[in-house]
C-alpha cells in the first residue's frame, strides 16, 4: 500500500515542519506533497534543505489555482492506493494511517477523523493535554461504529484510492468542473464516514481559513454523544464543565476597549459596548475537576511542568511555549500551569493546551504528580520546592532567562536578596547563556547552560516591497525601565535630526500615545501574531535594540534571522552571538550619541548594512529550537 500526503502551505511555515516531522516520525514511507500557495517556499534554503531531509515534494504555482482543482488533478495521474489531506498546522499520533484504513474497511470510502477544531466533529484538547494524550482517551472511550457522515467532513480527509477508475474521475472532473471533490467521488458511489477512534490536533494559530472543509448543510452531522461509550465518567472526561470567569473577561474587555479609544476604532468600539460587553458576563473558562486531575497523569511518557505566573506577549513566555510543544513532539508530557493570562496568548501556535488554576493555593492543592517541576520566574520558585517536598514532583528545576535580581532598583535591598536567595532553593537550574551563567556562578550558585534555540519556521526572511525611505524599527516598553525606553526616544530623535527622510516604527506597547515622542512615527503596537513580527523585521532596513541589559536578548537574533542589520547594546547574553563589526554594530547603553552615529554610518552606507545583515543570517541559523528541545529533554532524563 502506498500513501501520497498532500499538504496546503498558506502561512504557518512552523507549523508546517512540524506537522512533517510529526507524520514522518509514525510513517516514514508516505510520500509528501506539500503545495504552496504563497510561492516562496523554494526560495528558502531552510525549507530547501528541510524538503530533502524529509523526501517532500513541492508543488509551487503562481497562478490562481485553488486547491480543489489541484487535487482534482492529483488524484487523476496518482498510482497511490490511499490519499491524505490535512493543513499545515497537523500534528498525528502513533497509528493514525491504519485507522484511517480500518474505518475505510477497504470499501469505496472517504474518512475524516475527530479533531481539536476546523471539523464539524470537533472536541478541544483538554487541559494538560497534547493529541498523544487525547487520542489514547478516545480509543479508550470510542465505541468504532464508523458512523456515515456525508459530506460533513472537517480539514482532515483520507480517501480509500484502491478502487478509484482514473477514466471516470477525470472524465466526471471535466463534465463537472465547478463541483468539489466530494460530489465527484459521491457521483462514484463513496460515501463519507467518520472514524471515531482516532484523534488528529492543529494548533491554536494554524491556516487562517479551512480550505477543506466541505459540509452538506442539508444533513445534520452524527451527534458526538453516539459516539462515546454511555458512561457517565467518558462523558465528564472529554466534555467537562466549565467555571465562570467574569471578572477576568472584563478586565481583558477594559484593555481592549482603552486600546480602541486611543487608536480611534469606532467600529470595535460600538462591538465592545455591545456585544462584547454582554458576553464577558456569561465567559466561562476550564476548570480542573478532580476526575479531569487524574486523566493528568499518563506514566508511559516523562511528564514535565512549567509553573508561569501569567501567560502574557513577551519574549521569555514564547520561549517556555516554544520548549513545550518541541518537548512535546520529542514524546515528553510537556505542560504549562498557569494562573492568569493575556487574551493575545490565544493566536499563538499551542501544540498542547495549558492549565489554568484560580490562585497559588488552587495549583499546590490539585497538582497531579509529574516527573520534573519547572519554575520560571523567581515568584514561582517556591510553588516548585513545596512541590517536590511534598513528592508530588519527582524533582525540580529553575528555567532562569534573565537576572532577575536586577529588575530591581538597588535600593530596594529587601527584593533584590529574596530573587537571589530564590537561586538555591532548587537543586538544578537552566540558563541560555554564558553571562548569565557566570553572574549565577559569582553568587555561587551553579547551573547548566543549554544554547537557546529560534524558530527559523517563523523567523526567516519574508517576501517584501523594501520601502523608498528607509525603515528604522525598535520594540519599546516603557513600564519596564531595563529596556531603555528613553534610551530608544532620544537615539531615534537624534537619528532624525540627521537623516530626517528616514521612517521609524516602534513596536511592543499600545498607549505610546500618552508620551511625548519628538519625531514622526508608526506606532505597531503589541504584535501577538509572530508572523507579522517577522514580516515586520523583513520589512526594515535596520533594528535597534537599546535595553540596560538581556539575559539573551532573543529580538535581535530574531531581526537577525530576518535578515536586518542590528545596532544594539552590548551589555548581558547578546555577546553570545553579537560581534561587533561582523554581524551587527555594537554601543554602550544609554548611550544614544553613540547609538544614533552607528544607526546613520549604516543608514547611509546600504553595502555595508547588506553584508553585516548577511553575517547576522548565517548567525541565526546556528541556533536551532529543535536543538534546545533536544537538549533540554536529555538533561531531565540525566536529574530524574
Amino acid at each position: 500500500m502506498t500513501c501520497d500526503v498532500l499538504i496546503p502551505f498558506q502561512e504557518n511555515l512552523s507549523c508546517l515542519m512540524d506537522s512533517i516531522e510529526s507524520i514522518h516520525h509514525t510513517h516514514s514511507d508516505v510520500r509528501i506533497h506539500v503545495y504552496d500557495t504563497k510561492g516562496y517556499l523554494a526560495e528558502l534554503k531552510l525549507f530547501r534543505e528541510f524538503a530533502q531531509t524529509y523526501s517532500v515534494q513541492l508543488f509551487e504555482t503562481n497562478a490562481p489555482v485553488c486547491f480543489d482543482s489541484w487535487l482534482k488533478q492529483h488524484l487523476a495521474v496518482t498510482e497511490s492506493d490511499e490519499l491524505v489531506l490535512i493543513p499545515e498546522d497537523t500534528l498525528v499520533p502513533e497509528s493514525w494511517l491504519e485507522r484511517f484504513c480500518e474505518a475505510a474497511q477497504g470499501e469505496k470510502r472517504w474518512v475524516t477523523p475527530l479533531t481539536s477544531s476546523k471539523s464539524p466533529y470537533s472536541i478541544p484538547l483538554l487541559p494538560g493535554h497534547n493529541v498523544h494524550t487525547m487520542d489514547e482517551l478516545i480509543q479508550r472511550f470510542s465505541r468504532k461504529l464508523f458512523p456515515l457522515c456525508g459530506k460533513h467532513t472537517g480539514s482532515v480527509l483520507y480517501i480509500n484510492l484502491a478502487d478509484l477508475n482514473r477514466r471516470q474521475f477525470s472524465s466526471l472532473c471535466g463534465e463537472l468542473p465547478e463541483q468539489p471533490l466530494l460530489f465527484i467521488l459521491e457521483r462514484m458511489n463513496y460515501k463519507g464516514v467518520l472514524a471515531d477512534h482516532l484523534y488528529i490536533s492543529h494548533s491554536s494559530a494554524g491556516i487562517k481559513q479551512n480550505i477543506l472543509l466541505a459540509v452538506d448543510r442539508k444533513q445534520k452531522p452524527v451527534p458526538l454523544q453516539s459516539l462515546i461509550h454511555t458512561s457517565n465518567t467518558a462523558w465528564q472526561i472529554l466534555f467537562p464543565s466549565k467555571e465562570p470567569a467574569v471578572k477576568w473577561a472584563l478586565k481583558e474587555w477594559a484593555r481592549k476597549m482603552k486600546k480602541a479609544l486611543l487608536q480611534r476604532k469606532t467600529s470595535e468600539m460600538s462591538s465592545l459596548l455591545t456585544r462584547d460587553l454582554l458576553d464577558c458576563f456569561y465567559h466561562k473558562r476550564d476548570s480542573i475537576s478532580p476526575l479531569l486531575q487524574k486523566q493528568m497523569t499518563h506514566r508511559n511518557r516523562m511528564s514535565v511542568v512549567y509553573i508561569v505566573s501569567r501567560l502574557a506577549i513577551s519574549g521569555g513566555v514564547f520561549s517556555i511555549l516554544q520548549l513545550v510543544n518541541q518537548l512535546t513532539l520529542l514524546g515528553v508530557d510537556a505542560r504549562i500551569y498557569y494562573l492568569d493570562e493575556s487574551h493575545e496568548f490565544q493566536s499563538w501556535n499551542r501544540y498542547s493546551t495549558p492549565v489554568h488554576f484560580k490562585n497559588e493555593r488552587d495549583l499546590v492543592s490539585n497538582f497531579p504528580p509529574v516527573d520534573v517541576v519547572v519554575a520560571t520566574h523567581w515568584s514561582t520558585v517556591r510553588f516548585a520546592r513545596s512541590l517536590m517536598d511534598a513528592g508530588v514532583a519527582k524533582t525540580a528545576a529553575y528555567f532562569i532567562q534573565d537576572y532577575e535580581k536586577w529588575f530591581y532598583p538597588e535600593e530596594d535591598v529587601k527584593t533584590r536578596d529574596a530573587v537571589a536567595a530564590s537561586y538555591s532553593f532548587i537543586p538544578h537550574r537552566i540558563v541560555k547563556s554564558d553571562w548569565l551563567k557566570n553572574l549565577l556562578s559569582a553568587d555561587g550558585i551553579e547551573s547548566t547552560k543549554i544554547s537557546f534555540g529560534l524558530d527559523r519556521g517563523i523567523y526567516h526572511p519574508r517576501p517584501v516591497a523594501k520601502q523608498r525611505r528607509p525603515v528604522l524599527l525598535a520594540m519599546v516598553r516603557p513600564n519596564t525601565p531595563r529596556r531603555g525606553f528613553n534610551n530608544v526616544i532620544e537615539t531615534f530623535e537624534r537619528v532624525w535630526s540627521m537623516v530626517p527622510e528616514v521612517t521609524f516604527i516602534l513596536f511592543g506597547y499600545d498607549y505610546l500615545s500618552g508620551y511625548s515622542i519628538p519625531f514622526p512615527f508608526t506606532n505597531a503596537g503589541v504584535i501577538s501574531n509572530l508572523h507579522e513580527l517577522a514580516q515586520l523585521y523583513s520589512q526594515a532596513d535596520l533594528f535597534f535594540e537599546g535595553s540596560d541589559f538581556q539575559g539573551f536578548g532573543r529580538l535581535t537574533l530574531e531581526a537577525m534571522a530576518c535578515k536586518t542589520g542590528c545596532v544594539l547594546t552590548n551589555v548581558g547574553g547578546v555577546n553570545e552571538y553579537a560581534v561587533h563589526q561582523k554581524n551587527c554594530l555594537l554601543v554602550p547603553p544609554q548611550s544614544p550619541q553613540k547609538a544614533a552615529k552607528a544607526i546613520v554610518s549604516l543608514l547611509q552606507d546600504p553595502s555595508w548594512r547588506e553584508q553585516l545583515a548577511n553575517e547576522a543570517l548565517i548567525t541565526a541559523s546556528r541556533y536551532d529550537h529543535k536543538k534546545e528541545a533536544a537538549a533540554t529533554r536529555n538533561f531531565f532524563c540525566s536529574i530524574l
